[in-house]
């Protein structure tokens, strides 16, 4: 009896031990398929922003095993059996279509158009227009802005506006005009539109948001055409630190290969482009799931504490082992609590040369 017994438990362990050899073998054949399978990589603006923020912070990164984000904050995973390589596969169709890599802003010929601009006067409703401009190259940038009124579809003047290099600071409309020497009046126009001359590739973007001070509402209008701008899906701007708290926000992340994946975040302020801490957000993604986790939760792993002026800061993503191309879908929300209201805040366009 108990010999029988002894070789039960032998076949059981025997037949365990070879299940987890076919787990592990199944593992790194998909790993190997990915590798495969991943298109080649050219250097983008964005991969020389993150080597800056790396030799900045000073940082071993791909050392070390990275903390599984909370399954409190998993908002979608995929059911078992749904997990492929064929999205992989249709990642290259992609890579061979730049034009499907990230929307820049409406062209005017060579300018890029920002528009419709409200300019927080009773006409517009209390609504003014915000304008949040990313530099990721490693030099500063001055982009030449016109101001177009309408109906009169002449230039009524032109702001140099100077972005530090991994900054994305915000400028009001009234601020750009007074850059401008634009009076308020906007020269008896009905209205105005922000033409942005960009004389660099891949590396300016903008947000265009507006603001109530009747409602307190809160938008991202930011409107697109084209595409050109590549890499920009591992870039977060302007994101609500817990200065802001009526406005809370929150990381949308979505890791689409079918393996967990470790990644980590350079958070760098929006003002200056300096990193706001030299701590990287790190975390591990589980296969083919989404997160959605608060500022909050960031600034207490990274013990990060934003100071009494530090309103917005900028995200840039990437792959814990430079192995793994990177996968991840990002995104932000902010809580608007007056208006008990989420609103998406991801939209940013490439300003095309």
């Amino acid at each position: 009896m108990l010999h029988h017994i002894f070789k039960s438990s032998v076949r059981k362990w025997a037949f365990q031990l070879s299940t987890i050899s076919c787990l592990a073998l199944t593992q790194n054949a998909l790993a190997q398929a990915i590798q495969e399978a991943q298109p080649l990589h050219t250097e983008t603006a964005v991969d020389k922003r993150a080597k800056a923020f790396a030799e900045e912070a000073g940082e071993k990164i791909e050392t070390g095993k990275f903390p599984y984000l909370p399954d409190r904050y998993i908002v979608s995973q995929d059911p078992p059996g749904m997990q492929s390589v064929q999205p992989i596969v249709a990642e290259q169709s992609l890579a061979k279509n730049k034009q499907s890599e990230k929307p820049t802003a409406v062209s005017g010929q060579i300018y890029n158009v920002i528009a419709p601009l409200y300019m927080g006067g009773g006409p517009d409703g209390g609504n003014t227009s915000y304008i949040r401009i990313y530099n990721i190259e490693l030099f500063d940038v001055t982009l030449p802005v016109s101001v177009v009124g309408y109906p009169s579809a002449s230039t009524l003047g032109t702001a140099f506006i100077k972005i530090p290099k991994g900054a994305s600071p915000q400028y009001s409309i009234g601020d750009i005009l007074s850059r401008a020497n634009v009076p308020s009046s906007i020269g008896g126009n009905t209205g105005i539109a922000l033409y942005a001359l960009n004389v660099l590739d891949d590396s300016l973007t903008y947000q265009h948001v507006i603001y109530n001070s009747n409602s307190a509402f809160f938008e991202n209008m930011t409107l697109c055409g084209g595409t050109t701008i590549s890499d920009l899906n591992r870039v977060l701007t302007n994101v609500h630190t817990s200065r802001i708290p009526g406005y809370p926000a929150s990381i949308v992340f979505h890791n689409y290969s079918p393996l967990d994946v470790a990644y980590y975040a350079f958070i760098s302020d929006s003002e200056t482009g300096a990193l706001a801490t030299t701590t990287t957000f790190k975390f591990t993604a589980k296969a083919n799931t989404t997160y959605l986790f608060p500022m909050s939760y960031i600034e207490q792993q990274t013990g990060f504490q934003p100071s009494a002026s530090q309103f917005h800061v900028n995200f840039l993503f990437s792959t814990q082992s430079s192995l793994d191309t990177y996968r991840g879908i990002v995104g932000q929300v902010i809580y608007n609590q007056n208006l008990q209201a989420y609103i998406n805040m991801t939209q940013i366009c490439g300003l095309s040369k």
